[in-house]
């Protein structure tokens, strides 16, 4: 039987060969070549700022593998990020050029609207012109580019194209919108009116101002409030309109019965 010795006797430059297999793996390996080849950058361009490749400078524009001068009509300006631009003010853009916008009378320019311009206020547009806006009685000229063009001023409100007086009935007062009334605390609205809130015995008026809460020690019922009745070793409880039974004593159906007392072991 072949013994130790004698196998490695076989090979014996084997612990060389590893070694040199082991040190070939620490090595550092040679990177991947990789394509250092320049970009090449067409006349009027430059490198991007944010990634590879190239664009067009200011006031041009990319077209194939070029960069050409961009076609500014006359009455346009380079916009602020020179790879488009705008009409003058007072003109407007039409395919690819700019047209001269005729203002009409009360209108000024707008190169924010399609028509280039807009209605001075206290008019509106009609057609192609600017309409005064016609401002009833008790109204005043509104801030919103929508509706009827006014508003009716505090203690009025609209009824087609007049303002009409708020009639307030007494114990009511104005609402904050100034269009319409409410009734002051204690009272509810009822046909035009402010009518008082029938408080029933032993209740108060709750925190809404609009109705009625019953007392503590009382339940509400359809007709009012009733008195919590209560059996003995009760007390009313924390909503202060049903009863608990005291300590010590325990709910059975109407009644407060002992509880029996914990034996010691």
């Amino acid at each position: 039987m072949t013994n130790t010795s004698e196998r490695w006797s076989r090979w014996p430059h084997w612990h060389l060969v590893c070694g040199a297999v082991l040190l070939a793996a620490a090595l550092p390996q040679p990177a991947a070549a990789t394509d250092q080849r320049p970009i090449s950058i067409p006349e009027n361009a430059r490198h991007k700022d944010y990634g590879l490749g190239w664009e067009c400078k200011r006031g041009f524009e990319s077209r194939g593998t070029t960069c050409v001068p961009m076609n500014v009509p006359k009455n346009a300006y380079l916009a602020t990020s020179g790879t488009q631009w705008k009409c003058d003010r007072g003109f407007r853009r039409r395919s690819d050029a700019c047209v001269f916008v005729t203002i009409p009378a009360n209108a000024y320019a707008d190169e924010s609207t399609v028509s280039g311009w807009r209605c001075d206020r206290g008019f509106r547009e009609n057609d192609e012109s600017c309409a005064a806006i016609q401002v009833p009685d008790n109204a005043y000229l509104s801030e919103l580019s929508y509706g009827a063009g006014w508003e009716c001023a505090r203690g009025y409100r609209q009824e087609g194209q007049y303002c009409i007086v708020v009639r307030v009935p007494e114990n009511g007062y104005l609402a904050r919108t100034g269009n319409d009334w409410q009734c002051q605390r204690g009272y509810i609205r009822n046909a035009g009116e402010c009518v008082a809130v029938a408080i029933p015995p032993n209740a108060y008026l709750n925190a809404s101002g609009t109705s009625w809460a019953c007392e503590r020690g009382f339940r509400e019922e359809p007709s009012g409030c009733s008195r919590v009745e209560m059996p003995a070793n009760a007390h009313i409880g924390y909503s202060g309109h049903e009863w608990s039974c005291d300590p010590g004593y325990r709910k059975e159906a109407t009644l407060c019965v002992a509880q029996a007392s914990r034996r010691l072991p």
